[in-house]
């Protein structure tokens, strides 16, 4: 019978691609490996390879997964998390991008400047009924900042929508416009 032994080394490396396989995996959540293959720029094939450590993932690939879950790589390559948002994600909350609202929040934000005052009360009043229904949200909110957000919120219904809005660019371009209107009329 020939036995090939294995160097310690090469056992390494095989555990190691293993664990940054079921990571990867982890990440990767529902998504089809084909729409997780596309997100992060490799083949389906090379993914499955990669999930089931028969490959390791170059730093190029390990650093655009990261990118998307917005992560450091030591998630990855040893299994460490570095803040609250990678714990969360580690612990399959979902993706966080910490204090920093995503692009997708900022639309809402956006949006919701320009709404009028009975728009802004009914998202205002369904946020907070979300809120207070919600315990994964209560566990996960910043409690230095949750009680003034909703003390504001409820201001916002005490005044039936009417609430402080923020000045955006086309706005800030229409009073300079405006201003130099009627300093032209007063020469």
């Amino acid at each position: 019978m020939d036995t090939q032994i294995v160097s310690t080394e090469q056992a390494q490396t095989v555990h190691e691609g293993r664990a940054i396989g079921r990571r990867i995996r982890f990440l990767r959540g529902d998504l089809s490996q084909t729409a997780f293959a596309e997100k992060v720029g490799v083949s389906r094939a090379a993914l499955a390879n990669y999930e089931t450590g028969r490959t390791i993932p170059n730093q190029k690939v390990i650093r655009k997964i990261c990118e998307q879950y917005d992560i450091a790589d030591d998630f990855i390559v040893r299994g460490i998390v570095q803040n609250v948002p990678e714990l969360a994600i580690s612990m399959g909350i979902g993706p966080h991008q910490g204090d920093s609202p995503t692009p997708d929040e900022w639309a809402v934000i956006r949006v919701l400047r320009l709404s009028d005052t009975d728009t802004v009360l009914k998202v205002v009043r369904s946020l907070t009924e979300d809120f207070i229904a919600n315990d994964d949200a209560k566990r996960l909110a910043d409690p230095t900042v949750i009680v003034d957000d909703l003390a504001r919120l409820l201001a916002i219904i005490d005044r039936d929508g009417q609430h402080l809005r923020g000045i955006t660019r086309g706005t800030l371009d229409q009073v300079v416009s405006e201003l130099s209107k009627r300093l032209q009329a007063l020469k």
